[in-house]
């Protein structure tokens, strides 16, 4: 998205009067735009997921949300399925924390 809007942002200002300072306004309403966005990308991921803990309570696999110590979700144990550990989620690199996913329930109608 930064670089579609850095692109016509730079095909607008260089049909006026292309000079050094037009491809320097250009590069930085890019970073900007840039930062923008990928500081919005890892509030959205932290207010989603960043207080989100998760425990075995007997057979019970419960998410419990941190800030109010309240229980968000629960499943039996053996209705999960599919566990795999995303790699790919930046913020788990600043947090040390670890994002994964899971399908719950027995078959396809019971997700």
């Amino acid at each position: 998205m930064v670089t579609i809007v850095w692109l016509v942002w730079l095909a607008l200002l260089a049909g006026n009067d292309p000079t050094d300072s037009v491809l320097l306004e250009s590069v930085l309403v890019a970073m900007v735009l840039f930062g923008i966005l990928f500081s919005g990308d890892v509030i959205e991921s932290i207010l989603a997921t960043g207080w989100m803990t998760y425990r075995r309570i007997d057979d019970q696999f419960v998410a419990v949300d941190r800030l109010t110590d309240e229980p968000q979700w629960s499943a039996p144990v053996e209705t999960l399925r599919n566990v795999a550990v995303v790699d790919t989620v930046f913020p788990d690199r600043w947090f040390g924390t670890r994002t994964f996913t899971v399908t719950v329930g027995r078959d396809d109608d019971e997700e």
